[in-house]
């Protein structure tokens, strides 16, 4: 594992996905949400959420430099952490997942 130079920082996007919390259940419940959100009640019943555990375990993951390999490039909370680590050598050779910033536009201060 390959680990940043001292002082730097690794990127790594991610997006844990569904996940059921306190947020969730204000959106199920609430007006709010039936109104904005009306079919998140479809998504848990059709198993489309993933448990709190297994997105805290991709955190601890990326803490530990499981992913460094994969630093400017999107992990999500749905993936199996076993065959992306097993993945990543391929991933980062087709340039798979990476995002990127087309330009960055700021007036002089």
């Amino acid at each position: 594992m390959t680990r940043p130079k001292s002082g730097a920082c690794s990127l790594l996007p991610w997006i844990p996905g569904l996940v059921r919390t306190a947020m969730t259940e204000l959106q199920l419940y609430s007006e709010a949400g039936k109104t904005y959100m009306p079919n998140i009640q479809d998504l848990f019943d059709n198993g489309v959420n993933i448990p709190p555990s297994r997105a805290a375990a991709v955190i601890v993951d990326i803490a530990a430099g499981r992913f460094d390999p994969l630093a400017g490039r999107l992990l999500r909370g749905v993936d199996d952490r076993d065959e992306l680590e097993q993945e990543m050598k391929e991933i980062v050779a087709r340039d798979g997942r990476a995002l990127r910033f087309s330009s960055v536009e700021q007036p002089k201060l």
